[in-house]
């Protein structure tokens, strides 16, 4: 048995959507989303890292966390997109804000 733990392929998450309900959904979605807010934050100060630093290795290591960050994105990404997907599916109506989405 392995002792690190790997993230839940998209496949399982859309599976282990239908038994949770609405409210647990909506707290999983803000997480989410914050989650990704991060992430756009981290890789904007890390492309102006890379413009300041001369340093090669830190900069290598920079370009890095941002593809890394990149994938981590896509991902949560698309779990956002199940999530849609899953509360039109039940009939939840759903009403865009500036600040956010509320069921």
């Amino acid at each position: 048995m392995s002792s690190e733990s790997r993230p839940i392929r998209i496949e399982e998450f859309i599976l282990a959507l239908e038994d949770l309900t609405n409210e647990n959904i909506e707290s999983v979605l803000l997480q989410l989303k914050n989650l990704i807010a991060k992430l756009k934050e981290t890789n904007a100060y890390l492309a102006e890292e890379i413009k300041a630093d001369s340093d090669p290795d830190s900069r290598s290591l920079y370009e890095e966390t941002i593809a890394e960050n990149k994938q981590v994105l896509e991902s949560q990404e698309a779990r956002v997109v199940a999530i849609q997907n899953e509360l039109q599916r039940r009939g939840a109506q759903q009403e865009q804000q500036d600040d956010g989405i509320y069921l």
